[in-house]
């Protein structure tokens, strides 16, 4: 086994799906959640983000920054653990759990975030 078949099979599973599923997942499992994370991490270590309210992109700095860099990774992580674990062999049980957990870090960063904000 070549080693990006074996680094695939570690991320997705082993399937063998038609060339559009496989071109779809690569993209929409792998490669933007890659660029959401690098955007997070972005936020995280700068400490700097833009959020969308009232209409339009809003700066802010600090640990509200933090929070919603933790908030877009666990983004990408849910948009990663949705497509690419739907027919993984061990993790697909996993995938309703991991996405609650998810879902619930979000929740908690944005309200930290408001609560930040606002005081």
């Amino acid at each position: 086994m070549k080693p990006y078949e074996r680094l695939l099979e570690l991320l997705v599973g082993r399937w063998q799906p038609s060339l559009a599923v496989a071109a779809g997942r690569l993209a929409l499992g792998i490669l933007i959640p890659v660029m959401i994370l690098l955007y997070a991490l972005k936020c995280i270590a700068g400490r700097e983000a833009l959020v969308i309210a009232r209409g339009g992109l809003t700066h802010i700095q600090g640990l509200p920054a933090v929070a919603v860099g933790v908030a877009y990774a666990c983004a990408a992580l849910v948009l990663y653990v949705h497509v690419c674990w739907e027919d993984h062999p061990q993790l697909a049980g996993l995938r309703d759990f991991a996405r609650f957990v998810l879902l619930l870090a979000i929740a908690v960063c944005l309200a930290a975030t408001f609560t930040l904000v606002l005081f």
